[in-house]
């Protein structure tokens, strides 16, 4: 369970670290107009980015045990989507096996294998316990035959969602009757969950099942050899979004290398303003940062990003104050945090895709203190 939440988690988080290497990054964009106000320098930055999801996903896929899961479920769709797909075959029998089970198999006739069912939503669940939530659900229903003749289907077929504490059923009408004709699965219907049902589907269920078979069905058999299963299968696909509820706190958490080069200018505070531009529809609350085996380095920033989308993205000021507490401050090449992830306010479900991103559009350091500057060529 801790991985598949790391899963989630790692497609948001590097936004923030990603920002922080080319902010703190001096020497890059430097502007070189800088006002002297006796012991500081105010000097303004570049902008950068945008960052976005999508930019991510390799550097994700390298990160020790994370590629494996990105590989295996996560998608991302011509939209730019990021979806979560996966299916199961939830009913099969070998022909050989109906024929045993049937009084009288050198006539054709009608033979039920009971009530079956798939547990679809098993995903979702997880992420309702972390406050994540699935959005644009779709379920994919398909069937195979590995008879040559043609063998037609009924049921009563419907999946259910939890409402609340009720658990609530929708009728599927096309897959009342259908026909199975291949021994290759086929797609017998494609359900778009509508918008207003938020929780996960649970499951799919095919009730009072009846397949109407031919006489005598192992001996017509297509290919003896290989396919001689009949299967019932499904696939599940839905995008990801913040619960209105979501709150998670991930403590410790790496910036990796920002390689922070303070140390040249032989200063004893550093402060940065920042403007950054959000996409991503999640606020990200941050605090408790301290760089690595610098212990005489103090900073203080508590801020949150605020959370946004392409329509109406979110603008955040924020500064840091980064001070050293004995002698001047020295090159900084990793940064621990605490991070506290949360549903924006006002945005509802939106769903997370891989051109959302941050943008920093300005930003501007002030050097305070024994600032000894040296002309670079």
């Amino acid at each position: 369970m801790k991985r598949r939440l790391q899963y989630y988690l790692f497609i948001i988080l590097p936004l923030l670290t990603a920002c922080s290497d080319m902010a703190y990054d001096m020497e890059k964009g430097v502007n070189k107009d800088i006002t002297l106000f006796q012991e500081e320098i105010s000097a303004p930055l570049g902008s950068v980015g945008p960052i976005t999801v999508g930019s991510l996903l390799d550097k994700l896929g390298s990160a020790t045990g994370m590629g494996d899961l990105l590989d295996e479920m996560l998608t991302v769709e011509e939209d730019g989507a990021l979806t979560i797909e996966y299916g199961e075959t939830f009913y099969t029998i070998n022909a050989y096996e109906v024929e045993r089970q049937l009084p009288d198999p050198s006539v054709a006739q009608e033979w039920s294998p009971g009530d079956q069912y798939a547990m679809v939503g098993g995903i979702g669940s997880l992420l309702g316990m972390f406050g994540m939530q699935t959005v644009n659900q779709h379920i994919q229903i398909l069937g195979s035959n590995p008879l040559r003749d043609d063998v037609p289907v009924t049921c009563t077929a419907k999946y259910s969602y939890m409402d609340g504490d009720e658990t609530k059923s929708v009728d599927i009408p096309e897959l009342s009757s259908f026909t199975l004709y291949d021994i290759v699965p086929i797609e017998l219907v494609t359900l778009d969950i509508p918008k207003d049902i938020t929780s996960t589907i649970d499951d799919v269920s095919m009730e009072d099942l009846k397949f109407s078979l031919p006489a005598n069905p192992a001996s017509n058999i297509f290919d003896n050899e290989d396919k001689v299963f009949f299967s019932l299968d499904f696939k599940y696909k839905c995008g990801l979004a913040a619960g209105e509820d979501m709150e998670l706190s991930l403590d410790d958490i790496s910036t990796g290398d920002i390689s922070l080069p303070v140390g040249e200018y032989q200063v004893k505070k550093c402060i940065v303003f920042m403007q950054l531009e959000s996409t991503v529809p999640l606020a990200i609350g941050v605090s408790n940062i301290r760089a690595i085996d610098k212990e005489d380095v103090v900073i203080n920033a508590d801020f949150t990003l605020a959370g946004g989308t392409k329509e109406h993205p979110a603008i955040t000021e924020f500064e840091v104050s980064i001070e050293a507490l004995e002698g001047t401050i020295p090159d900084i090449n990793e940064v621990m945090l605490d991070l506290k992830l949360s549903a924006q306010p006002g945005l509802g479900p939106e769903p997370i895709t891989a051109d959302q991103g941050i943008l920093l559009k300005s930003s501007s350091a002030k050097l305070l203190g024994g600032i000894t500057i040296h002309q670079k060529k």
